[in-house]
This record gives C-alpha cells, structure tokens and sequence, in this order.
C-alpha cells in the first residue's frame, strides 16, 4: 500500500490531557506533518481548550466535550463518552475530507471508532498499544475490565491492518492474544525530542542530591514503596525527593509525607507540568527514580535521559529495553525489598554519575528518535 497522504489520529488524551500516550501522538503527528501529510486529531475538550485548534505544524485538533473531569487521568465511564462523540466528529471529519488512514491510539477507547470507520467507509486503521489495552497489563487492576471488553477488543485487533506495541516486552504480552486471533504484533519504540530535552548545566549542582519522579500518581508507579525506601535509606542522608505529577494516589501519598517529620522535610509533590516546567525539573535533578511494576516504553524515562539523568528502574520490560545496568543507570529487582533503596544510595555515592548520565543521554540519541518512530509506524501501511 501507498505512503498515506492523509492521516486521522484519535486519542482521547493530547497534551495538555494526559500522560505519555498523549506526549507521543504531539510528537508524532509533527513528525508526520514534516512529510507533508495532512494530520487531524480527534481527542478530548477540556475546559480552557479550544474546540478547534491548528497547530503551527499544521496539525488540524479537534477536541469533542466529553465528561472528563481531570487533565491527568480518565476513567471508564469517561472514556465511552469519547467512544460516542469522538465517532461522530470522526464520521463527519470522513464525509467532509478523504482520508487515506486511520491511526489509532489505545485499542480502547479509540479503536473502537477506527473500527467502526472501517467498518462503514473501508478506512484502514492501525492500533498503537500502550499497555493499559492489552489484556493480562495489570492484571490485578484491569482484569476484569480486560474480561468485559474482550469481546470488542478481539473485534478491533482482528480489523487493523497493523497492530503495534511501543517496547518489546509488552509485544511479548500483546502476542498471546495476537496468537490467539492468529495476527502478528509489531514493536515500534516511542521517541525522545532530545533537541528540546538537554542537559542543563550539572556543574551548578549544589547540595542536596535530588530524585526525582515524574508521572501519574497511580498504584502501578509503587510510590508509596518509593517513599519508604526514600525514607529508610536516603532521607537520613541530606538527600530530597521531587514528586511531579498527580492522580488518584495523591491523598495517600500527601498523608504518609505529612505523618513523617522527615519525609515533610525531605519530600516535596508539585502539580503536573508542560514540558517547559518539566525540562527543568529533569535540567535540576540528579537521578530519575521510576519504580513502576509494569509498563510499556515510558517517556519520561526517556525524557530524563535524553536530559542527561541516569536512572533506576524497576527490571521489567520497557525500563530494561532502555537502562542498561551499571552503564547509563541501574536496575533493581520488585521483590527485592531494599532493592530501590539500596540502588538510590549507590548513585547518591557514585563518583562517575555524571558519566552515566552522559551514556544515558548517548542511548537515546542512538535509539530512539520521533521521526524513525513515525516512518516506521507508517511502513506498509
């Protein structure tokens, strides 16, 4: 099949809604509308968002007023109100432009209106996992929302034409369903602006040794277990403790940092940020913690990188497609209990962190660049 010449995107998240689902499909429909394709996106209107905007890459957003209530994160009965009116802004977007793809992001809730545009008009679609769409991710959070919605998500991955995952660990989870419908998954890497993310200036780095966290503050991240080891093995050493994000999580964490003299001294939670704001939360740190026990490519993992950050991660897939132990960050195991905590203090004493901060940010300028995920994500297409 040709190179589409023109493409419709949907996601029910686009900065500044959401997390890195909505950072990637940003970065990619300007990577896309450098090849001088037509891009429009269908995602959601939040209050202070215009209905319509064009970007100056000449990307055409549509944003359609379903309930969501918060920026940061959605929820089930939120996401099928975008379901419905993203298919009728999607259904009149196609009577009024010829589209030559559909490019969808989350099996659900956008692959359901890429399979009901196939369905009605022929309109091929591609489906850009993300984790949280592929049955058996979380199992012990989305199990039974997996169960309910198998049925609609067997549907929509038989219809794709391709089906793609952002890191290679969560094709392996995507495969045993794909095996199942007897279709193939493949894996195109999320991206990093590493023009726009660089390194601030590490000589003015003062006392104290900062952490840092960036992202939904969700059970997946483990932060309160981030907070404990923060607690046991790295307070009592002058270091400090930047949390940046927001989310359902965020009572709890508020209570544990107040109920600790220390953990109030040391801790501090800021709101979520655009990117300006989080260059320079990464550009002041020292080390990136993300302890997540499951994930698919983070972007801020590569955000930090990109910026000149070593990293410890929790050793699953995406983290450890990235980090390469002892080279450009570290890897701790989730059922080693001190694990984080001992890693923490070993970059805190490290003398060579600046030289794994340089290999990080040399890892992901070998690797993993916007504009090859959006040739490739296009590749027979």
């Amino acid at each position: 099949m040709k190179r589409p010449e023109t493409i419709l995107v949907l996601n029910y998240e686009y900065p500044p809604l959401g997390g890195g689902a909505g950072n990637a499909t940003h970065f990619l429909c300007r990577e896309w509308s450098k090849m001088d394709l037509g891009i429009d996106v269908v995602t959601t209107w939040f209050p202070g968002l215009d209905e319509i905007e064009k970007t100056p890459d000449r990307t055409t957003i549509y944003r359609v007023r379903s309930r969501r209530k918060r920026m940061e994160q959605s929820n089930p009965l939120e996401m099928l109100d975008y379901m419905v009116r993203g298919y009728r802004k999607a259904r009149d977007l196609c009577r009024r432009r010829s589209y030559d793809l559909t490019v969808s992001f989350f099996a659900l809730p956008s692959g359901w209106i890429a399979y009901r545009l196939f369905r009605r008009a022929k309109l091929p679609y591609i489906v850009l996992l993300r984790g949280g769409d592929v049955p058996g991710f979380l199992p012990d959070q989305l199990a039974l929302f997996h169960r309910w919605t198998l049925p609609l998500t067997d549907r929509i991955w038989k219809g794709a034409g391709r089906i793609i995952a952002n890191s290679a660990g969560l094709r392996a989870l995507a495969m045993e369903t794909g095996r199942r419908l007897g279709i193939s998954v493949d894996m195109v890497p999320n991206g990093v602006d590493a023009d726009f993310f660089q390194p601030g200036d590490r000589h003015n780095h003062g006392k104290p040794f900062t952490f840092l966290f960036v992202g939904r503050f969700v059970v997946q991240k483990r932060l309160l277990s981030l907070i404990e080891q923060f607690e046991k093995h790295i307070a009592p050493h002058g270091a400090v403790l930047s949390l940046v994000g927001d989310g359902p999580e965020k009572g709890s964490l508020v209570n544990r940092i107040r109920s600790s003299r220390l953990l109030a001294s040391t801790v501090t939670l800021h709101p979520w940020s655009d990117k300006e704001a989080l260059r320079g939360f990464y550009q002041n740190a020292h080390c990136l913690v993300h302890p997540s026990s499951q994930e698919g490519l983070p972007n801020t993992l590569l955000e930090a990188m990109a910026c000149g950050l070593p990293v410890i991660a929790s050793n699953i897939g995406g983290n450890n497609e990235v980090v390469v132990h002892g080279r450009n960050g570290f890897l701790f195991e989730l059922d080693d209990q001190d694990g984080l905590g001992n890693r923490m203090r070993e970059v805190m004493s490290s003398r060579d962190i600046h030289e794994l901060g340089a290999r990080a940010r040399e890892a992901v300028l070998e690797r993993f660049s916007w504009r090859s995920s959006a040739q490739q994500i296009l590749m027979d297409s």
